[in-house]
């Protein structure tokens, strides 16, 4: 998120949760810059620990904690959609 407005005059974000058919579904709207999706390959996190490099993992993360991510561009505004199965009924 800290790279939707680089450039750009602070702007809104929106994040609505909800509970679906055994799922949190989280969605997160803002009008930031355009961003390329599929241009962001899985880290090497070895490189990453003996490089001591830091940042750069955020996607990789929210990836690797959620059964299901997506990305689009619609309207002028960045629509991210996270899908966490859950294992049982609460």
């Amino acid at each position: 998120m800290l790279y939707a407005y680089r450039d750009m005059e602070r702007g809104d974000i929106q994040i609505e949760i909800k509970r679906e058919n055994g799922s949190i579904i989280v969605h997160i709207e803002d009008r930031g810059v355009e961003f390329d999706y599929s241009s962001v390959k899985t880290p090497d996190l070895q490189k990453y620990v003996e490089q001591k490099m830091k940042g750069g993992l955020g996607l990789h993360l929210v990836k690797s904690m959620n059964d299901k991510v997506r990305y689009e561009r619609v309207g002028g505004r960045n629509i991210y959609t996270l899908q966490k199965n859950l294992e049982s009924e609460y």
